[in-house]
């Protein structure tokens, strides 16, 4: 995603929620179980996805966010989000950077951390050689998809 606006701004958020997840369901043989849903990005789209995973954390078991950048009108709802989902419902996550990353997205991803740790909740947090680039996330993709696929099917 290559939009900048904010969430209040520019719904792709809610057009997630409202249309695109009922159109797969409707469509294809997708389960609608949380257990069984994640979301991911990489850069922006990573700022939608701790989006949806946080702010819809009761239609994602997991999401992943690559390269962070929190959206500047997110940052002041994480403690309330955070403090609204139970600790058995609390959502997998999945958080990295190259080792060459912007100070913003750096700031963002650690401010995210910050949150977390002083509440003591679960993540995973890496980082590898590498640039805020294709090169970077496509070396990672398998880590990402395993991440995201891991416990599907244990309910069934």
């Amino acid at each position: 995603i290559a939009d900048w606006r904010e969430p209040s701004v520019y719904p792709f958020g809610q057009a997630m929620v409202e249309e695109v997840l009922p159109a797969i369901e409707a469509r294809y043989r997708a389960s609608a179980l949380r257990a069984d849903r994640v979301v991911g990005g990489l850069s922006r789209g990573a700022g939608w996805a701790f989006h949806l995973g946080l702010h819809d954390w009761t239609l994602f078991s997991a999401f992943g966010a690559h390269s962070l950048p929190v959206f500047f009108e997110d940052a002041p709802l994480v403690d309330g989000w955070l403090d609204a989902i139970p600790a058995a419902e609390f959502p997998r996550i999945y958080l990295d950077h190259p080792d060459i990353e912007q100070d913003l997205i750096l700031n963002s991803i650690y401010f995210f951390k910050d949150q977390l740790d002083k509440r003591d909740l679960p993540y995973t947090l890496t980082h590898a050689p590498g640039r805020h680039d294709e090169d970077y996330w496509s070396a990672h993709m398998e880590e990402y998809l395993r991440f995201y696929v891991a416990g599907w099917g244990e309910n069934q």
